[in-house]
């Protein structure tokens, strides 16, 4: 029987909300603030390996697409002014809208390495020594 060694953990709080003005003016809004934690990066990546295949833990952190904070926010405004006007103008600039949509999120981490595995004797298991690692949510 095959047993799969990688996991992966997603923990997130979303919110949404919705406002619905005068005069055809919408806004929408959503925020998460989560967590993602993998162990190595095998999906994206094909030369990142485990620092040990018999232990994978020691490799378990953020993962690589964690985004901490993310916020979307939208407005909407529907150009409802042209229907008392003729029906030829109304099939030209009748129905339109403005929309406006932004996105923010946290950065991705910063990781400072050597270059060098100054703890491996054998030139096979090179891999880089991380030096600093910074996380900003």
């Amino acid at each position: 029987m095959t047993k799969s060694i990688l996991n992966s953990a997603y923990h997130g709080l979303q919110i949404t909300g919705t406002k619905r003005f005068s005069h055809n003016f919408s806004v929408k809004d959503l925020y998460t603030f989560s967590k993602g934690i993998d162990v190595v990066n095998t999906q994206n990546s094909t030369t990142q390996v485990a620092t040990d295949w018999s232990n994978i833990d020691l490799d378990r952190g953020r993962a690589v697409n964690d985004r901490t904070q993310s916020a979307v926010v939208s407005g909407n405004w529907d150009l409802k002014y042209f229907n008392s006007t003729p029906r030829f103008v109304q099939a030209v600039i009748g129905g339109w809208s403005l929309t406006a949509i932004d996105t923010m999120r946290s950065g991705l981490p910063l990781t400072i390495t050597n270059g060098v595995d100054t703890e491996s004797p054998r030139q096979e298991l090179q891999h880089t020594c991380v030096i600093l690692r910074i996380w900003h949510p």
